[in-house]
């Protein structure tokens, strides 16, 4: 034989399925810290590392734990090829110890490789799973076991929180909460979440299903273009088979105008086999204003749904979802305080943004180059902005004096 095909014989057989399903996923990781440096820097010596997460749409969203990001100043993320950029909170659900991120960059086309997910549900008891993640800030690191329990449940004073756990026996160190576990397909069945207290060797995750159905209730287009569609889909499982249908519809909406009550079993998208609730998702989260889209139920119903505008008028709402700052209208007496005397503006009460620039105590002057004075006026200059969008900000700080600044709609 050959020495070249000796050494590839030799290669091929050191491929186990392990192997194949790691080269599929690892770029789909990403290291959270928590840091100074700006968007696109190479690294950081001031960076604290947080956790992990994994890219959920080419878009560039990013899902981890709730944990991993709370009382978090500025958010980095650092994919795979060593890459830092900034990130912005999308959402936030302690309850289910979960957020969605999104990276900020120049470039708004940039497009993301996004983990390729299993179908709820299949799981098998006893096979091999692999835990990938960041531990103690390493880098890109994998650690594979047993899915050693189905349904664990979660106890908190004496009550049920939780009965879907996944347990498995995959080393989960520091660091490592937020990252994906993947099945030998290199699909993501859960995010690990948590060891356990007096056995280090056992780890939980976050199922899929309960995953898939907390970003189905994010990623629509209210929250992302502004646009009122009006139902919440989800995912279940009552024959052994998922199925996905309508969980909530608001009322007056398009969704409930066009006669979707909730509970309707959907089986086609404008004309395409619905597949899975994230595919269904990544589709919702990018229409817009005007868009109308068609939708067949299993009992052959046909819905056809026209997207408006989503409300606008509460300000103090628009600035939270949007630049995730807490305002307050000028007053006389709050104007003495701060030092704003005969200045128009509203003031930032609070500042939630992970790396904002937007500190508390700051007077907002003009958006995007229009003055307001209230939130009607916010409202009015926030009207046509959606997730991602560029917004000037003109300010005025006891720190920084007049100034103005760029910032990303989150």
């Amino acid at each position: 034989m050959l020495p070249s095909l000796f050494f590839a014989a030799e290669r091929n057989a050191r491929v186990t399925p392990i192997v194949e399903a790691v080269s599929g996923i690892l770029p789909s990781v990403v290291n959270i810290s928590a840091g100074t440096e700006k968007a696109e820097s190479k690294s950081s010596s001031e960076s604290r590392v947080l956790g992990s997460g994994c890219i959920v749409d080419q878009t560039g969203l990013v899902l981890t734990n709730s944990h991993v990001i709370e009382g978090a100043e500025r958010l980095n993320i650092t994919l795979s090829d060593g890459r830092t950029f900034t990130a912005s909170i999308v959402a936030d659900d302690p309850a289910n110890d979960l957020a969605l991120l999104k990276i900020v960059t120049e470039y708004q086309k940039d497009s993301w490789g996004a983990v390729k997910m299993a179908e709820p549900g299949d799981l098998l008891l006893g096979e091999t799973v692999i835990m990938a993640g960041n531990p103690y800030g390493l880098g890109s690191s994998i650690s594979a076991g047993i899915l050693g329990a189905i349904g664990r449940k979660v106890v908190y004073k004496g009550k049920i929180v939780f009965n879907d756990i996944l347990q498995v026996d995959a080393p989960i160190y520091p660091g490592n909460s937020g990252g994906p576990l993947i099945n030998l397909n290199g699909e993501m069945i859960g995010i690990s979440t948590a060891v356990h207290r007096n056995a280090p060797g056992i780890g939980f995750a976050i199922p899929i299903m309960r995953i898939e159905n907390v970003l189905a209730s994010w990623m629509l287009p209210e929250k992302f273009k502004r646009a009122k569609l009006g139902f919440v889909p989800a995912v279940r499982k009552p024959n052994g088979k998922p199925e996905i249908y309508i969980y909530s519809v608001e009322k007056k909406s398009p969704a409930w105008e066009a006669g979707i009550r909730g509970g309707e079993v959907l089986k086609t998208f404008d004309g395409k086999e619905i597949k899975s609730l994230i595919e269904l998702s990544r589709e919702l989260m990018r229409l817009r204003v005007g868009n109308t889209v068609k939708l067949t139920d299993t009992e052959n119903r046909s819905f056809s749904i026209s997207l408006v505008p989503a409300g606008v008028n509460d300000g103090a709402g628009v600035a939270k979802e949007l630049l995730n700052i807490s305002i307050q209208e000028m007053s006389p007496r709050l104007a003495d305080a701060l030092g704003f005397s005969g200045l128009l503006g509203v003031v930032v009460s609070d500042s939630f943004g992970a790396g904002s620039k937007i500190k508390r105590g700051t007077l907002i002057t003009a958006i995007d180059g229009m003055p307001v004075k209230n939130f009607f006026d916010v409202a009015e200059a926030l009207r046509d902005n959606v997730s991602g969008d560029k917004i000037k900000l003109s300010t005025v700080s006891e720190e920084s004096g007049k100034k103005e600044f760029w910032v990303y709609a989150k």
